[in-house]
């Protein structure tokens, strides 16, 4: 991978030398480049960059770059001042000074950027598939601080239990960590759910209320972004839409499960040290009476939702002492739905357990409602081994309307 400091001061240099000339007032440059490693694809490489230029006759304009842009002998200037535009409002290009304090996080693991530079996967545990990640992000500001930050990302998969049996982290695990894993793996195969067309929960059952259900972290994100973060992060066309005002008025009760876009999280896939727009990386509360408004639009990564609770406890304890039990890791949801409304979402791979033991393996129709979901009294965190976070165990009584 090139030094991406070098690019970035050759980069500023010529944007500098020309400013004057081309009627630049500012510009803002974030790019990133990434090296990956896999076992299914191997090695792959790949960069993208967003260029934002205030010109001084008041316009502004927005580039989608790549490195051959800024390695050619000449710059795009006048492709560039063809397709700006005159905003209501005035460009902020320039949002950091280099009095800005930024936070020391971690986000890079030698061990899983040895195996990357190297070109070499390590052994991994049998029936597990790896995919290692080395991304370099830097933000070059006309007149604010040049910034960098190195990141690593690790995945592992099993072969045929994908996310039910997952690690994601920044960090590369540990022995006792693969070990762990390597377990859950001979158990699974031990007592193997039987896959199945359809799962479904026969609600009509007597002991059906019994039954949790726990989303995996990735799930409960896909939920939590469809049904609420669409609603706040984005800017409404309309902003005396109900449903929106509905939705920002609900999120600030306190009965709400405390919610965060929290990128400070050590090792989380969704942390960072800054924006893309070069602000310092900051929790910021999504729901509850100190909830946010401006700052989650300007920082809103669904991959840095968290949630806080005063109930939790481990998978394993929750393995032991539930005697039925659905998993759901991933969940296929309409790209925006009302969260006081019942919504019909598709879990593709499910699992189904009886008193701790997987009995059966498909998909599984599920239909909730978000508002109930997110002020249940019996909500559970759940922590497990090789989760990005907190999974969510709910009583399936309360997801809605299942009639």
């Amino acid at each position: 991978m090139p030094d991406l400091k070098n690019m970035a001061d050759l980069l500023r240099e010529r944007l500098t030398n020309i400013a004057h000339t081309h009627g630049i007032c500012d510009f803002h440059l974030f790019y990133e480049e990434t090296d990956s490693l896999s076992s299914n694809s191997g090695r792959q490489e790949s960069s993208s960059g967003l260029l934002r230029i205030a010109w001084r006759d008041g316009s502004s304009s927005i580039h989608q770059i790549d490195r051959h842009v800024f390695s050619g002998a000449e710059l795009p200037i006048a492709a560039w001042r063809s397709v700006r535009c005159f905003p209501q409002d005035p460009p902020h290009v320039y949002l950091a000074d280099q009095e800005t304090t930024y936070p020391h996080l971690s986000l890079f693991d030698e061990q899983a950027a040895y195996w990357v530079k190297n070109n070499n996967l390590p052994p991994l545990p049998e029936h597990f598939r790896m995919h290692l990640s080395l991304r370099r992000q830097w933000t070059v500001h006309s007149r604010g601080p040049q910034l960098m930050a190195v990141l690593t990302e690790v995945e592992l998969l099993h072969s045929r239990f994908g996310a039910a049996l997952s690690y994601r982290s920044r960090k590369y695990p540990t022995e006792e960590e693969l070990t762990y894993l390597q377990m859950e793996s001979e158990w699974y195969r031990s007592c193997p759910p039987m896959d199945t067309p359809l799962l479904q929960l026969q609600l009509d059952d007597d002991d059906s209320l019994d039954t949790l259900l726990l989303f995996s972290p990735e799930a409960f994100r896909t939920l939590i972004h469809h049904g609420l973060g669409v609603h706040l992060y984005s800017d409404a066309p309309d902003e005396t839409d109900r449903l929106i005002q509905s939705v920002i008025r609900w999120r600030q009760s306190p009965h709400v499960l405390s919610i965060q876009l929290d990128p400070l999280q050590p090792w989380s896939l969704g942390s960072y040290r800054f924006t893309p727009a070069g602000t310092p990386a900051a929790s910021v509360a999504m729901t509850g009476p100190a909830a946010e408004g401006t700052a989650l639009k300007a920082s809103y990564n669904r991959q840095s939702l968290h949630w806080l609770h005063h109930r939790s406890e481990s998978f394993r304890q929750l393995m032991q002492s539930a005697d039925d039990l659905c998993l759901i890791t991933e969940l296929q949801l309409p790209e925006q739905f009302s969260p006081f409304a019942p919504v019909m979402a598709w879990a593709p791979q499910a699992i189904r357990y009886r008193c701790g033991r997987p009995v059966l393996r498909g998909l599984m129709p599920l239909q909730l409602t978000l508002a109930q979901l997110l002020t249940c009294r019996d909500l559970l965190l759940v922590h497990r081994v090789g989760w990005d976070g907190a999974g969510v165990a709910v009583p399936v009584h309360v997801m809605g309307d299942h009639s």
